[in-house]
């Protein structure tokens, strides 16, 4: 604590960086956060389950949407791949989802988190603000641990939103292993 009091006296970049609230750049979110957004009928705010297919219909967050394809949004099978999806399989998956184009995306799974902070990830790489991303703290473990409501069933039909959020994927923030492997070998890199 010491040491980080002296660097940010000693820096501008960390005095500045000091002076923005962490808090309110979380992240995470816990089922408190969850359910006053659901209270107060946020008509924005949609809860992902990142679980296995299988699970969503034993039990899930009251409205929560299933993510089916969190798990072939973990890998891209294709030679040249980078570790994620296409631009193209994402487009689709956020088409299926209905996202709307201000919408609060809360994930949640109850694998330790793993894939609801591997979907963080992948909607943030393609564009999503990142203050419009959320991450439930603990899961769903942690949300019926809390005393909250869990459903059980399919997912019934939604309304479409008005606005469908769209942005243009820059597709070169990535690059997979073999030309990370080039660049150590070229010594121009």
């Amino acid at each position: 604590m010491l040491l980080q009091t002296v660097l940010r006296a000693r820096s501008p970049l960390l005095r500045s960086y000091a002076a923005v609230s962490t808090r309110s750049l979380s992240a995470l979110v816990d089922s408190k956060w969850v359910r006053n957004a659901q209270d107060s009928g946020k008509p924005e705010l949609l809860l992902l389950d990142c679980n296995h297919p299988a699970s969503y219909p034993r039990g899930h967050i009251p409205d929560a949407i299933p993510l089916t394809l969190a798990s072939s949004l973990l890998k891209d099978p294709t030679p040249q791949s980078t570790g994620v999806v296409s631009p193209q399989l994402f487009a689709d998956v956020v088409k299926q989802l209905q996202v709307p184009k201000h919408a609060t995306l809360v994930f949640y799974d109850d694998e330790m988190s793993l894939k609801a902070t591997r979907m963080w990830w992948v909607f943030r790489h393609y564009g999503f603000p990142v203050e419009q991303l959320k991450v439930l703290d603990g899961g769903l473990t942690q949300w019926v641990a809390d005393d909250n409501a869990v459903e059980t069933g399919e997912l019934e039909n939604r309304e479409t939103p008005s606005t469908l959020w769209t942005q243009p994927v820059d597709t070169q923030k990535l690059v997979g292993f073999k030309a990370v492997q080039e660049g150590i070998a070229d010594p121009a890199t």
